[in-house]
């Protein structure tokens, strides 16, 4: 019985250093297969290249390309199968359904937060709403991107009612080229 119980607390042990070596490093996995860089206000409004463009056009960066194939607001995000969520008061959902390729030689994970923000017309960021498990099918975050194998899903953002306008904005690893993708 200790036997088994001292086999039991082993694989624990080494099952728990490994997600967190994992989780640790997910930030480096993403720079090594992505090479995207996070955007701050301070870039936006400085000498920065930045790079307009809209819904259903094509971002070439320097590791991936995506397209942003349609953008909706929504108060509830629901699936066939889960449970639905509803925003808080004085919060709205923006659903991204877009496109997107690894154009690198080899498989990396996808974390969006890692190079895309939202940002709204008072100049405010988001990152990705992380409680989409089971509210949303065919999500992108921490989706595996084979090379050159194009993947569709979306990507969901909470912000507040009061923003009017919104648009995507990653930078181009290596230049001063931030791309603003207007999407209302």
């Amino acid at each position: 019985m200790k036997k088994i119980i001292l086999i039991v607390s082993g694989i624990t042990i080494v099952v728990l250093v490994f997600i967190i070596f994992v989780y640790n490093n997910r930030n480096k996995q993403f720079l090594s297969g992505t090479e995207e860089q996070k955007i701050n206000t301070e870039q936006i409004n400085s000498n920065a290249n930045i790079i307009e463009g809209g819904v259903n056009e094509e971002i070439v960066l320097t590791t991936i390309i995506f397209k942003i194939n349609s953008v909706e607001e929504k108060q509830i995000l629901s699936t066939r199968y889960g449970t639905p969520r509803v925003a808080e008061e004085n919060t709205k959902f923006i659903v991204i359904d877009m496109s997107i390729t690894n154009t690198t030689n080899s498989e990396f994970t996808f974390f969006p937060d890692d190079g895309l923000r939202l940002i709204d017309n008072r100049e405010r960021q988001f990152t990705t709403y992380a409680d989409i498990i089971m509210s949303v099918d065919n999500y992108l975050n921490v989706r595996k991107l084979s090379p050159s194998i194009k993947e569709t899903g979306v990507l969901v953002y909470k912000i507040p009612k009061d923003a009017e306008s919104y648009s995507l904005i990653v930078g181009k690893a290596g230049t001063n080229e931030i791309y603003k993708v207007i999407l209302k």
